[in-house]
């Protein structure tokens, strides 16, 4: 299980995207940022 470190934290409306998700599909890797590949490049 991948940690989330606090430079990969989403934006706000990434996480509230995320969370819309959530709802309406239930646990989905889209849902907690899995369906991306690692490593992340930093864009922030």
């Amino acid at each position: 299980m991948p940690t989330a470190l606090w430079w990969d934290r989403p934006t706000f409306a990434e996480a509230h995207r995320r969370l819309a998700l959530l709802r309406r599909l239930g646990p989905t890797a889209d849902a907690f940022g899995l369906a991306r590949p690692y490593p992340v490049p930093a864009s922030r």
